[in-house]
């Protein structure tokens, strides 16, 4: 018999996130994997890279679903998402857990989406759109049993 196990994830807006990963493979010309290196030979227009990479949200997910996820994080909501994680799994956070890999080049809290890159995640991307509104959903139920 196994334990029983609590899963939790953290989601991100699908448009914030397409422009998060492409600032940071523009950012990191040396990590050294092929499609990287090709990534920077070719430098497509993130409209046109929307096109052909997966929705990474809902393959990481796999088939759990939402509603079995013990805690849900929203990138956008961190230091809620970190209090309601405290709540939830009644465990105190060390101080240094703090955001990791934030684009030091960014400005304010969120990315200008332009009006091409929304039409291509709502055309590519829906499964992940689709995710991400169900994640923020979830994350109110919780935040509001736990009146965080």
């Amino acid at each position: 018999q196994f334990p029983t196990v609590a899963f939790t994830a953290f989601f991100r807006e699908p448009c914030q996130r397409a422009v998060s990963h492409y600032e940071f493979l523009l950012r990191h010309p040396e990590l050294d994997h092929p499609w990287i290196r090709q990534f920077h030979e070719t430098r497509p227009a993130l409209a046109d890279l929307i096109k052909v990479v997966p929705n990474y949200q809902s393959i990481f997910l796999g088939g759990v679903a939402i509603e079995d996820l013990a805690m849900v994080g929203l990138a956008e909501q961190y230091e809620r998402s970190i209090t309601l994680f405290e709540a939830v799994f009644e465990r105190k956070l060390p101080p240094e857990v703090t955001r990791g890999n934030v684009n030091p080049d960014r400005q304010g809290d969120a990315y200008p989406i332009d009006p091409a890159v929304r039409k291509a995640i709502d055309t590519h991307h829906a499964a992940d759109v689709e995710l991400y509104r169900r994640a923020c959903e979830r994350f109110a139920q919780l935040t509001a049993r736990y009146n965080v």
